[in-house]
């Protein structure tokens, strides 16, 4: 190849060469949009160099992605990737160097090339490659030596500020959607506590509505229920943002009827599937669409309240703000409408039973309850069936004995004959009418609780009485096993570390449930852990551990533990026997036999579908034999566990992630910052020695483009200390120390720093009296007055009056900063302080900024035990207002004094 043209920059002197550079650097630094920046590169660089078509493409994985381009070609080109080929895009790439062709067919590329030059250059940062600037040119040797170093040079400036912008937009990023998962999590775990704690479904259904319309960012929230008898849906609940006047929507929303495929909630009717609309007004089939546009609602989504048999119901949300589908969102509400839908079953079932149950006692009270009749003397003259089955006499064989000889336990029986006297006597009886529970005995002398109601029967003399006995046995029992697991699900709930959360589980089923019990989780390749122990006898519990860590369970045995844990089915067994068949080891069984094992029951934990660990619980001393009722206690109790080892899991994971981001903000900003800080030091340097040279070697122009670079970059330094202090927050290192200090003699310094700046505002500086002496950080305070009048600078686009008011109002410094700017939506204002937070209006004019200022002001405010406020009207410009402790310290004496 032969380099015969040449290139426009030999024909340049060196300082139009340095002022086509400078030029570009300072658009660079002056766009904060990624594409423009890089197109208006592109269109500065065809000044310089002639070529036909240009790109900047970035790397995307295993593809480049074209991110600006120019040319005739060049709408087309945007967007496109290109995969991994044998091209010289991909050349420059994976070999780190320039590419350089005066003829890229007679080189061997594709004869139908619209171009023949070809020069791209490789886009670094800290020695990584991350994409390539690339010109062509249907000429033959369009390019020269001369024109890859520039192009060089121009991907060097370029390299990171493109780096920078992919940094803040992952980041970016990864913060939203870390903040949306833990809002959606909450609202689900909210919801979930809503639905426990709820009597009915309409007593649930204001708070889950306020629930997602805070926590998930909806305006707008109602539930319609299905009308079976109509065939309608009509809204049963209705809730809204506080703010927000919609009284026109809410009431064609209340008095609404839908059939099956009508507007939102009779589409996903019809369908039984969640569905989204993102612009409500392309919405032609929707009678509310009039009164929702013109309470400015944008988007919407529903979704079915259905369980696995019925759908009950249709949830619909709708957004004054423009939402785009999010996948993730759907799963949670549609897992939220299950819930919510498993709920009205459970409670209609529930409902169903019990009017059974009232309707069976109604028809069957006789028949189900023992009825005995006695005679004063409480000689027994009547025993039906029923008490035949309670009691385990036969009627002929108790008729004509004394009552208290057959059921009254020996403790009870003189008081039940002095009561009787009493009665004969007096005509007063303490149970007479009355529904009282007691002990009573069975035919083979074991005692259980019944509840028994005594009436005298009418007429009778000398007196009859009849008693209607209920065994109560197995309600207390039920009784009993609420109250153990009421007990466990608030032992459950005091920790969210999963460790203590299965130790806890071991301590509450010993001796509730067994003898000892042991807690394994599974863990990654077949692995499992013992997390837990407890056995009724403390010092047995190390040689349960011994056990586990000599003789761990084998999976590829029938070992109990691990049947349970591969078939997720509980294992029971009321008497163990010959404890050979538990392991073949004699030292095993010698253990075994000394921890106690005469029955056991294995029962796996499971979560969200999947089984996480198993629960061994063994009855050894105490002699207790297992039952299917002692099964079903614990099975409840291992669903409660299980749920409660997940969300412990669940948190630790979050916790995790959160030190993780907080931890990478650090290291970004202090990355960020070591090449900046270089930058400004080579800028400042530069700026010396031209201004030493004479004659002067640059023109106003140029020691312009110079300041412009030099205040972009001191911009950019100031956005990078602003994430480095955000991160100092979140790890707890973010100090202040406070000395005396003067807040006028501040105040007055920095606004006589930046009114040589201001170009269309004016700074008023006003003061009662001075000084006003305060114990604070003066660096720290000075950023908060800083980020003050550069927000009222900014967001005054239009220029006029910014005021700087102090005042001193009872022990307090009062510092106020007006503007005469955009002001901010009062809906907003309450957010205006938190990490990352935009009022829309600031998006709506395109003013930039990551958010972070006025969160940085609050935090340093705070820890110099002050507060800071914000009064505004849109349009007609804000204040806020610090206050700060006064102080009666003695301000430090002037330098030189």
């Amino acid at each position: 190849m032969t380099e015969t043209n040449a290139s426009p920059m030999e024909r340049l002197p060196a300082l139009a060469r340095a002022e086509l550079l400078a030029s570009i650097a300072a658009k660079i630094n002056a766009l904060d949009d990624l594409e423009q920046m890089l197109a208006t590169t592109l269109a500065q660089l065809n000044t310089a160099i002639p070529f036909t078509g240009g790109s900047v493409a970035l790397i995307d994985g295993d593809e480049l992605v074209i991110r600006a381009a120019y040319g005739p070609f060049a709408a087309a080109a945007l967007g496109q990737r290109m995969a991994r080929n044998h091209g010289p895009s991909w050349r420059v790439i994976d070999t780190g160097e320039p590419f350089l062709s005066g003829d890229v067919i007679a080189e061997g590329g594709r004869p139908t090339s619209p171009f023949r030059s070809y020069l791209a250059v490789p886009l670094y940062w800290h020695d990584q490659i991350f994409g390539l600037l690339e010109i062509d040119s249907p000429a033959i040797d369009a390019f020269t030596a001369d024109d890859r170093a520039l192009l060089q040079t121009v991907a060097a400036l370029l390299s990171g500020p493109i780096a920078l912008q992919h940094q803040i937009r992952a980041l970016k990023h990864e913060v939203a959607e870390r903040s949306r998962a833990e809002r959606r999590l909450s609202a689900q775990y909210r919801a979930t506590r809503i639905l426990a704690e709820a009597a009915t479904f309409p007593d649930a259904a204001p708070l889950i509505l306020r629930t997602m319309g805070e926590l998930l960012d909806w305006d707008v929230a109602s539930i319609w229920c299905v009308d079976h008898h109509r065939g309608q849906l009509r809204c049963t609940s209705f809730w809204r943002a506080h703010h927000l006047r919609l009284d026109d929507f809410e009431q064609a929303t209340r008095q609404g009827a839908l059939a099956p495929g009508e507007e939102l909630p009779g589409r996903v009717w019809a369908s039984g599937h969640a569905t989204w609309i993102s612009i409500l007004e392309h919405e032609r089939t929707f009678p509310r669409l009039a009164s929702a546009t013109s309470a400015g609602l944008q988007s919407a989504i529903a979704f079915p309240i259905r369980s696995q048999h019925e759908l009950f119901g249709v949830v619909e949300l709708l957004s004054q703000a423009r939402h785009a589908p999010d996948e993730m969102l759907i799963q949670t509400l549609t897992a939220l409408g299950e819930q919510m839908g498993q709920f009205i079953e459970r409670r209609r079932a529930q409902i169903e039973r019990q009017r059974s149950e009232e309707s069976k006692s109604a028809i069957l009270q006789a028949a189900l309850d023992a009825i005995i009749t006695i005679d004063h003397q409480s000689r027994i003259l009547e025993f039906n069936p029923a008490a035949e089955r309670i009691f385990g006499y036969r009627r002929d064989a108790v008729l004509g004995r004394t009552l208290d000889e057959v059921i009254v336990p020996p403790a009870l029986r003189e008081a039940h004959r002095r009561g009787m006297e009493r009665y004969l006597a007096t005509g007063v009886g303490n149970i007479i009418g009355k529904r009282v529970e007691m002990s009573a005995m069975r035919a083979d002398g074991r005692q259980f609780p019944i509840e028994l109601t005594v009436t005298r029967i009418a007429a009778s003399d000398p007196p009859m009485f009849t008693g209607f006995i209920r065994d109560i046995t197995e309600r207390q029992r039920a009784e009993a096993m609420q109250r153990f697991l009421g007990q466990a699900s608030h032992t459950l709930a005091l920790s969210l570390d999963y460790q203590t959360t299965c130790q806890r589980i071991a301590q509450l089923v010993v001796p509730r449930l067994a003898d000892w019990c042991l807690v394994d989780m599974l863990g990654d390749n077949e692995t499992l852990h013992q997390l837990a122990v407890a056995h009724i006898d403390p010092s047995k519990a190390e040689l349960a551990r011994e056990l586990r860590r000599r003789y761990p369970p084998n999976p590829r045995t029938r070992h109990p533990i691990w049947r349970a844990l591969q078939t997720g089915k509980s294992i029971l067994v009321g008497d163990v026997g010959d404890l050979r068949h538990l392991s073949r080891y004699a030292e095993a069984q010698r253990l075994l036999g000394e921890l106690g094992t005469c029955a056991y029951m294995v029962v796996p934990l499971r979560a969200r579908g999947r089984t996480i660990g198993a629960i061994s619980l063994v009855a050894g001393t105490s002699g207790r034999r297992y039952t299917p009722h002692d099964l079903a206690l614990a099975e409840e109790l291992a669903r409660r566990a299980a749920l409660a080892i997940d969300n412990a899991r669940l948190y630790e994971e979050a916790q995790a992630a959160i030190e993780l981001r907080d931890e990478f903000l650090s290291i970004a900003s202090h990355e960020l910052k070591t090449p900046l800080t270089t930058l400004l030091g080579h800028i400042q340097a530069l700026q010396r020695r031209l201004l030493r040279a004479a004659p002067p070697i640059l023109g106003e122009r140029d020691r312009r483009a110079l300041s412009i670079i030099e205040a972009q970059a001191l911009r950019l330094n100031k956005q990078i200390s602003n994430l480095l202090d955000v991160s100092r927050l979140q790890m707890g290192q973010f100090y202040i120390e406070p000395q005396p200090m003067d807040l006028c003699a501040l105040a007055q310094r920095v606004v006589e720093e930046l009114e040589p700046t201001l170009e269309r505002h004016t700074i008023r500086l006003l003061s009662e009296q001075a000084p006003l002496p305060i114990v604070g950080d003066e660096q720290r305070l000075e950023q908060v007055l800083q980020n003050l009048l550069q927000n009222a600078l900014k967001y005054s686009p239009d220029g006029g009056t910014i005021t700087v008011r102090l005042e001193h109002q009872g022990q307090h410094v009062v510092l106020r900063v007006s503007d005469e700017g955009i002001g901010i939506p009062e809906t907003v204002q309450a957010n205006l302080f938190q990490r990352f937070f935009r009022a829309p209006n600031v998006n709506e004019r395109r003013i930039k900024g990551f958010g972070i200022g006025l969160y940085l002001i609050r935090e340093i405010v705070a820890r110099h035990n002050g507060s800071v406020e914000v009064s505004s009207v849109e349009g007609a410009g804000s204040t806020f207002t610090v206050r700060l402790p006064l102080s009666n310290a003695a301000l430090p004496a002037p330098e030189g004094a």
